[in-house]
């Protein structure tokens, strides 16, 4: 999930023309997304990834009961918080993060992609970032 209340994405493009791939089950607001036959899978931090700005879940992105087969992401720069990271990584002043298998943030390692930075340590089970 996405606080949206202190979300600052006015020079980062919303891209919501890409399909959902029908083998993906779900998608969190937050978690990182890359494409695959153009559309939208997962990301497991091996391809240039983007954060999500839709779900999946029931009552979200739904359109008289029907999911919407596409969800937003973002293209640019951005300052929000997630609560989509690893809760097990050390987190402070702009530590590099990249994407987990889980599609979840986790600080990088010396030859991960560096997806964005964390602003501080978690506060409440959000992670502040700033896009790379």
């Amino acid at each position: 999930m996405i606080k949206f209340e202190n979300r600052f994405d006015e020079y980062a493009y919303r891209l919501a023309m890409f399909e959902v791939d029908p083998s993906v089950d779900s998608i969190e607001e937050g978690q990182f997304v890359t494409l695959k036959n153009g559309k939208i899978v997962l990301s497991d931090g091996t391809k240039k990834s983007f954060i999500a700005m839709g779900s999946m879940r029931n009552g979200r992105d739904q359109v008289g009961g029907v999911p919407v087969k596409k969800i937003a992401i973002l293209h640019g720069n951005y300052v929000l918080s997630t609560d989509q990271f690893d809760p097990i990584g050390t987190y402070g002043d702009l530590t590099p993060l990249t994407v987990g298998p889980d599609a979840k943030l986790k600080p990088a390692g010396a030859s991960d992609k560096v997806v964005a930075y964390s602003v501080t340590a978690p506060v409440d089970g959000f992670l502040r970032i700033i896009s790379a």
